[in-house]
């Protein structure tokens, strides 16, 4: 799944054969990583989670850091923007999903133009999800699986706006209401368990 998930972007850096091997074993290691460290840590009776995580954040650190000098500053750059811009890239794919047999899909260009768009203009969270009060208006989660779903403002909605014609913004507004209200409905849900929570004795 790693692969598949990073295939396009090895692509796009035309990595030879054995850059892909070593790129998608880096990957494995990182992904591998946190279970390692928990494993670990329960042999040798550790049981401190802030201890745990912060051992897993310096593996991660390592790890990154090998990429770095064995892959190149491009290639790991490149890595991490990909990593970073998932819900944004995730947010294209759902628009291109819906216009894949209309009569005019999205190109592949469109679909980076779209997600380096909501990448620059996202709005990031001021506190943990499980902090935040609502957001505010100009404001949209990415339910994406991500552990820190990015939130996208109406300045990338605008600036996509600008780019497309009639009938592929109307794709992209109409994935827009559907994450808005997929985020209200769940921060309902969440208020609703958080009052029976607060109720029982």
């Amino acid at each position: 799944m790693l692969e598949i998930g990073h295939a396009a972007l090895a692509n796009k850096l035309n990595l030879t054969s054995d850059q892909r091997k070593r790129f998608y074993a880096f990957l494995r290691e990182k992904s591998e990583t946190r279970s390692d460290v928990y494993s670990a840590a329960r042999s040798q009776g550790l049981r401190d989670r802030k201890t745990i995580q912060l051992l897993v954040k310096q593996h991660e650190v390592e790890i990154d850091q090998s990429m770095r000098e064995s892959m190149g500053p491009e290639i790991y750059n490149a890595y991490q923007h990909y990593k970073q811009s998932r819900s944004a890239r995730h947010f294209a794919g759902l628009v291109e999903k819906i216009l894949v047999n209309s009569l005019s899909p999205l190109t592949g260009a469109q679909c980076e133009h779209i997600t380096e768009i909501m990448y620059r203009t996202r709005v990031q969270p001021l506190a943990p999800a499980n902090q935040r009060s609502n957001p505010v208006e100009d404001q949209m989660a990415l339910g994406t699986g991500v552990d820190n779903p990015r939130a996208f403002s109406q300045t990338g909605l605008a600036q996509s706006k600008a780019i497309l014609p009639p009938n592929q913004y109307e794709a992209l507004e109409g994935v827009s209401r559907e994450l808005e209200a997929r985020m209200k409905m769940s921060e309902l849900i969440q208020a609703e368990v958080k009052k029976v929570t607060n109720s029982v004795p």
